[in-house]
């Protein structure tokens, strides 16, 4: 059987989240053209982060933080294709700039 390799106290700790306490990372990519630039419009309007982090982002079954050491630093999603194909799915990915 395979082992499970243990991450050291040296290495960073990775987990897949999100949080309303992540607004501030997520503030840091989603404000950032270079970031968002493929994407859609930088979100610079705090208020109108909170509310899309609320109702759009946390409500979603598989859009997650990606977090090094406990900080959102980027996002994974995975939406199922718009036909009835139980086998297709679009995923999609971020880093902030600095990642």
């Amino acid at each position: 059987m395979d082992q499970i390799p243990h991450l050291g106290d040296d290495e960073e700790k990775k987990s897949l989240r999100f949080q309303l306490s992540d607004l501030d990372e997520f503030m840091e990519w989603a404000s950032d053209d270079r970031v968002m630039r493929f994407l859609r419009e930088p979100r610079t309007d705090r208020a109108a982060a909170l509310g899309h982090l609320k109702g759009r982002i946390m409500p979603h079954p598989w859009y997650r933080a990606i977090c090094v050491e406990d900080r959102p630093v980027g996002w994974v999603s995975a939406t199922p294709a718009p036909d009835d194909s139980l086998h297709q799915a679009s995923l999609g990915y971020g880093l902030a700039y600095d990642h």
